[in-house]
């Protein structure tokens, strides 16, 4: 068995929102498809912010 961890990053900006993170789903897998890996599972996906000392009004 093979297990990927795929990262979709929450970058902070004006209008990101946790509901734009499962809408990258369809194109990993169709990337695993083009690959070779037709059935894949996700199991769990966590939105997280790719640069935690940084917010909208600047440094924390």
């Amino acid at each position: 068995s093979v297990c990927i961890i795929a990262a979709l990053t929450k970058v902070p900006w004006p209008k990101a929102e946790k509901k734009r993170e499962t809408k990258h789903t369809p194109l990993l897998r169709k990337d695993l498809a083009l690959a070779g890996m037709n059935q894949v599972a996700v199991w769990t996906q966590r939105p997280f912010n790719y640069f935690p000392r940084f917010t909208q009004e600047g440094l924390k």
